[in-house]
């Protein structure tokens, strides 16, 4: 549900390279279950767009 309310919005209509696509599932199958922390993974896969 995370996903569908806060990042499926932005992306409404864009064409993304399959590249990415597969860096976000890959990234979130790497995901340890016990701690998840979706704030972290967004802020990871964000670092992939925009470094700094």
């Amino acid at each position: 549900m995370w996903a569908y309310d806060n990042v499926y919005p932005l992306l409404e209509g864009k064409k993304l390279p399959l590249w990415v696509l597969e860096a976000v599932k890959n990234g979130y199958y790497r995901l340890d279950p016990s701690s998840v922390n979706m704030q972290e993974f967004a802020d990871r896969i964000g670092r992939l767009f925009f470094r700094k």
